[in-house]
């Protein structure tokens, strides 16, 4: 996520010293708290500016990202309830295989 040069580490195009604390302690906090309520969760690097921290929770998948400037987007993946066939395998496949 950095290059480091000599003592300093280049981070999203700003040097590490530059990088405001609040901005990384957003996602610490966070962390935290997930960790405390003993939800799993799992770390993604897929946005050259962003850290996706994806949680799975009885019938949902939240998927928040921080970015370097403060910002944090969420976005939630609710189940219907409904539980399909193993034939549904076949269509899964069929309209998700490149």
């Amino acid at each position: 996520m950095g290059v480091v040069f000599g003592k300093s580490k280049l981070v999203y195009g700003r040097l590490a010293e530059e990088v405001n604390m609040s901005e990384m302690n957003k996602l610490l906090d966070f962390l935290c708290r997930l960790d405390k309520y003993n939800i799993h969760y799992r770390i993604e690097h897929n946005r050259d500016n962003a850290v996706m921290v994806i949680t799975d929770v009885p019938g949902q998948k939240w998927e928040v990202e921080f970015f370097p400037d403060g910002n944090v987007e969420i976005e939630i993946f609710r189940s219907d309830g409904e539980i399909l066939e193993e034939s549904e395998l076949e269509r899964f496949f069929r309209e998700f295989s490149e």
